[in-house]
């Protein structure tokens, strides 16, 4: 009942405040319910924003290759892919496709660690990317980032489905 109560207040604060401490955004609001999948070749960074994501609740698989992600995307549904676009010998594009395919509405965070696409081509390439950050970004940002996309296109999916009672 109390833990109840807590995320009720939660969801009620996250509505009606925004607070910035820095160039971080404070999360008030849990990644429940996301099923997330993060291909990033640095172990150590990766393993950083799944514990991260899954102590805000998200269910998260973390995968070093493009044919690791691959093989994930063939048995599991996400909807949410955190993907670095600068891993080397990786057929990155061929599995935002994938992804894209086995869910239309999977929200696609890109990380980039250099400045190649800071011009915005990627959301020409990607049509699901919904954003483009860098390598750096604070493990609180890319949760947020990842809950905010991932939890509207959960939201427009249970809108389509008609109620049959």
């Amino acid at each position: 009942m109390v833990s109840q109560i807590l995320k009720v207040k939660a969801l009620l604060i996250t509505f009606l405040i925004k607070c910035c401490w820095g160039s971080s955004i404070v999360i008030w609001e849990e990644v429940c319910d996301v099923h997330v999948l993060i291909v990033e070749e640095r172990q150590n960074r990766g393993c950083i924003w799944k514990r991260f994501l899954e102590r805000q609740g998200a269910e998260v698989c973390l995968v070093a290759s493009s044919s690791e992600a691959t093989a994930a995307l063939s048995c599991q549904y996400f909807d949410a892919l955190v993907i670095n676009i600068t891993m080397a010998n990786s057929a990155i594009l061929a599995v935002s496709d994938l992804a894209g395919y086995r869910n239309p509405d999977i929200a696609i965070v890109t990380v980039t660690s250099g400045s190649f696409f800071s011009d915005g081509s990627i959301f020409n390439m990607i049509p699901n990317a919904c954003g483009c950050v860098g390598g750096d970004v604070p493990p609180k940002d890319l949760a947020n980032i990842v809950s905010h996309y991932a939890n509207k296109t959960k939201r427009r999916a249970h809108a389509d489905v008609p109620n049959l009672k």
